[in-house]
């Protein structure tokens, strides 16, 4: 097996054309990319990985809401933006999104508009994923304050104590548009629960009936997930490692 890194619309790409077969963690109704390639029978997405499915929103550490009461949701959030204040616009409030180029930061900056809380919010970009998580984990660390947006199955969700910011219930037709960079509407609408599988390319599946069979038959609850996740980060093991830890206990 090689690995190939890569961000996830390119890599979503490859494995469209089968210049790679699988993709290990695939969000389902999360990427046109797939959903496209999907349709076209070029891939299929099988088993369910995460139990309950993967979930995403906007978050604050727990103690922001026990201490603000009033804050709850996302029509609260400028009667409190003086506690995100953004270190190099100090005459707006912050909020963190995710990379560019990652799909959850396309329907993040449209949420911000549509809410049109970027007339209160400026909208932070960190470099990678482990800047994000550095950026939340001094946050709780020090006890201050932060808007952020976040997911599972990650580590930090077995560490500190998130507290989801309420958003209305999901609307398909809704979250379609809002994918889109370029969409039209307007509308506001809480993200999906996501089946959580495996991706595989379609000649994959032909030539590799046995694997895809296993595959099928993987599944995690969030907290062996997230657990893991977070002993492999705080013991510095390579996934291997933490998988024959896990198989061995």
């Amino acid at each position: 097996i090689e690995e190939v890194p890569g961000a996830g619309p390119a890599l979503e790409t490859a494995l469209s054309q089968n210049d790679i077969q699988i993709i290990g963690e695939q969000w389902v109704g999360r990427s046109p990319i797939m959903e496209q390639a999907i349709s076209d029978n070029k891939v299929a997405v099988i088993g369910d990985t995460l139990k309950g499915g993967a979930t995403q929103g906007w978050y604050v550490p727990q103690y922001v809401m026990d201490d603000n009461p009033g804050l709850r949701r996302y029509q609260d959030l400028p009667k409190y933006s003086e506690l995100y204040t953004d270190p190099e616009d100090p005459n707006k409030a912050r909020f963190m999104n995710c990379p560019s180029g990652w799909a959850c930061e396309v329907f993040n900056t449209r949420l911000l508009e549509n809410t049109e809380l970027d007339s209160t919010f400026n909208n932070a970009h960190p470099g990678t994923g482990a800047a994000l998580d550095a950026e939340i984990a001094s946050a709780f660390e020090q006890r201050k304050p932060l808007l952020f947006y976040y997911w599972q199955p990650t580590g930090l969700i077995a560490k500190y104590d998130f507290a989801q910011i309420e958003f209305p219930p999901y609307d398909e037709a809704c979250w379609q548009d809002l994918l889109l960079a370029n969409g039209t509407s307007n509308c506001v609408s809480g993200a999906p629960v996501s089946p959580l599988a495996i991706a595989v390319s379609t000649p994959f599946i032909a030539s590799n009936p046995e694997l895809t069979q296993a595959y099928k038959k993987v599944q995690f609850t969030s907290d062996q997930l997230n657990g893991a996740i977070l002993a492999m980060s705080e013991n510095k093991r390579s996934g291997v490692e933490q998988a024959l830890v896990f198989l061995r206990e």
